[in-house]
């Protein structure tokens, strides 16, 4: 499904990974939803999935992670936040997203 969604522009994946993991994170109470930093690429998977999530959750989303995900925005201070990545390969981008969230608000964690 990922693969068809962000190689192959199939809108309907989008749409429906955006339906489980909005479905997968209701249980969780977020103040905000954000998603990694994109370096390159022309279609930013990470950034429509973090939107309907948040448009399905009714939570603001917001783009706070930046510089290649080692810095995140002080408007996250204390909130909750879900960042959302579109593949995770060896988990460093996550990592550095996190921590760079982590620098801003109070360390809780969900995955």
């Amino acid at each position: 499904m990922v693969g068809a969604a962000k190689f192959n522009n199939d809108k309907v994946s989008l749409y429906r990974m955006i339906i489980f993991m909005a479905a997968v994170s209701k249980k969780y109470k977020y103040d905000v939803i954000t998603c990694i930093n994109n370096r390159d690429c022309v279609f930013h998977m990470a950034k429509v999935l973090a939107q309907g999530i948040a448009s399905h959750l009714q939570t603001p989303f917001m783009d706070v992670i930046y510089k290649h995900n080692s810095a995140c925005l002080p408007a996250v201070k204390n909130k909750n936040i879900l960042v959302v990545a579109d593949v995770i390969y060896s988990g460093a981008t996550m990592k550095n997203s996190i921590a760079a969230a982590a620098a801003r608000i109070q360390l809780k964690f969900t995955f």
